[in-house]
């Protein structure tokens, strides 16, 4: 009753069916698939088999030489197999539930893999296939942009990594009684040494499918009642005995030549593909590289700031870099005031554990890039003085952690995007002097951190919306240098803590209240010329004298 592969009938011993399950901003997504282990013969080949229900079942099989055009590690080559599936793997698609319940997609067929021999590869095609599903899954609910994938972001790129490696470790272990080989290549796309090391449970996974492998399956086979005992087989018995004295003299020398490739296989390891990663290795080579990648954007570097970003030296050690002590990735980017000349490239979205970024003062030109979004704990940005122009980035509503923008004195044109409400710890906005237009937004009155407000300089046209007299934290208030119209609103005067208040050069009229100096006792500048106020100068008393 040793049972494994597949028998006359074609029936298998081992059929697993794999779900990724997805949850993201109140919709529930899934992609299901299956594989087929048959263990016959030494041949190394993957067959994907398409079913897809329709009136009838209709099967197309493609064919794969895994071993030929992906061996030595080039696993990247897989796009070779999904060149040919990609049309009926997308027709495909997968399950979908909207937030209110309501099914969006369904997946109407499913991708077999029927592996020979190759459990460890066939668990890295399914992963090649899930992220090709999950980037489709992340689109279709806005999660990403049509030009975004999941391996742009380092941190999430290698959670869903890790989570195939795991997959891959719990069946082999329910299969082979070991953990999967090659797991390294899917957790950091390359053989690593300690991959290599790991690789070293070949040998037991030998010896337990040789020796032990039949009393496992025994015990599942009877525990699920395909197993009965026959009492009149014994080991006691000679023939017994005899028999399996033999089985166990050619088992062992499957053992050992098992164990002869196993060498062979290390000694061919290339240097390259043996670097050791360290915990945190798929985010500090990500970072490592958007760097290099920043400092190719440089293209003036007068007091040669960029000089010690090279190779002799860690990265965290560079100019302008401040990096966590125990997992060395970049916190704090500061090169301001540094007289750089160049573009700020979309790779700085890589850098996805960075706090604050400021690069003011320089010579920065092009547009702010969208992967800025990527940057959810990033908590102030600075890239004032600049020469930066296109819009806002509407992706960096992701950035719900920001407490400081200052985009002051650069060309920045369009409206504020209304995506930006989500940034609610706010405590600064510095937009003056860009080609800004539009009007206010109202809620920037949710912003209860807010303390300074600085908009000056712009085309922003309407009246000054009534909802920031909501903001009670709020010191400083320029609009100055617009096309405002209307009455200033009555709530702003409820904003006690304001010390500066400028909104000279707009188009404004109505009275300013004679109590002024009562009602915003902190003021110490004010500035109102250059708009159509009438009545009286506003007694200020106490509240100017600072």
């Amino acid at each position: 009753m040793w049972r494994r592969g597949a028998n006359l009938d074609g029936d298998v011993a081992n059929f697993i069916e794999t779900e990724q399950l997805v949850e993201m901003e109140g919709f529930q997504s899934s992609l299901l698939q299956s594989v087929l282990l048959v263990g016959i013969g030494n041949n190394v080949r993957n067959e994907i088999l398409f079913s897809s229900y329709c009136l009838c079942f209709c099967s197309r099989y493609v064919s794969f030489d895994f071993h030929h055009v992906c061996g030595n590690s080039n696993f990247e080559n897989l796009k070779v197999l999904y060149e040919q599936i990609s049309e009926q793997f997308e027709k495909q698609g997968y399950f979908l539930v909207g937030a209110k319940g309501n099914i969006l997609e369904e997946q109407k067929g499913i991708v077999r893999s029927n592996c020979i021999d190759c459990l460890d590869r066939t668990n890295v095609t399914q992963s090649y296939l899930a992220q090709k599903c999950l980037d489709a899954q992340l689109q279709r609910t806005g999660v990403l942009d049509s030009s975004e994938r999941i391996s742009m972001f380092a941190e999430d790129y290698q959670t869903f990594r890790a989570l195939w490696v795991e997959q891959g470790d719990e069946i082999s272990l329910e299969y082979a009684g070991t953990y999967a080989l090659k797991g390294d290549l899917v957790r950091y796309g390359k053989q690593t040494f300690g991959g290599i090391i790991k690789d070293v449970s070949a040998l037991s996974r030998n010896f337990l499918n040789n020796f032990q492998d039949g009393i496992r399956q025994d015990a599942m086979d009877l525990i699920s009642c395909r197993y009965t005992v026959r009492r009149d087989i014994s080991p006691s018995r000679p023939e017994y005995f005899s028999h399996s004295h033999t089985i166990r003299n050619l088992v062992l020398l499957k053992f050992l030549h098992g164990f002869f490739l196993l060498v062979l296989c290390m000694m061919s390891t290339s240097p390259e593909s043996a670097a050791f990663p360290g915990p945190t290795l798929l985010g500090n080579e990500s970072d490592r590289l958007a760097l290099l990648d920043f400092k190719k954007r440089i293209t003036e570097d007068p007091l040669s700031v960029m000089s010690s970003w090279n190779h002799s030296i860690h990265f965290c050690s560079w100019r302008g870099i401040t990096c966590h002590r125990a997992t060395q990735r970049v916190l704090i980017l500061d090169l301001e005031d540094k007289q750089l000349v160049g573009s700020i490239p979309p790779s700085i979205g890589n850098l996805t554990r960075l706090i604050e970024i400021s690069l003011g003062i320089n010579k920065f030109h092009g547009e702010i890039p969208q992967e800025l979004g990527r940057l959810r704990a990033l908590e102030s940005l600075n890239l004032s003085s600049n020469s930066l122009g296109g819009k806002i980035p509407t992706n960096m509503s992701h950035c719900t952690q920001l407490r400081e923008f200052d985009l002051d004195s650069n060309k920045i044109i369009g409206s504020i995007p209304h995506q930006l409400g989500s940034w609610l710890s706010l405590t600064g906005i510095h937009l003056t002097y860009n080609n800004l237009s539009g009007s206010i937004p109202g809620w920037i009155g949710n912003f209860s951190s807010l303390s300074r407000l600085r908009l000056g300089g712009n085309n922003f046209q309407g009246n000054i919306p009534n909802e920031l007299g909501h903001i009670t934290t709020l010191k400083i208030f320029v609009v100055e240098g617009n096309n405002l119209s209307g009455m200033l609103p009555s709530s702003i005067y409820n904003i006690s803590s304001i010390s500066i208040f400028s909104v000279v050069g707009n188009q404004l009229h109505g009275e300013l209240p004679p109590n002024l100096g009562i009602l915003l006792p902190n003021l110490v500048l004010l500035f109102c010329g250059g708009n159509n106020f009438t009545g009286n100068i506003p007694h200020v008393g106490y509240g100017c004298d600072r």
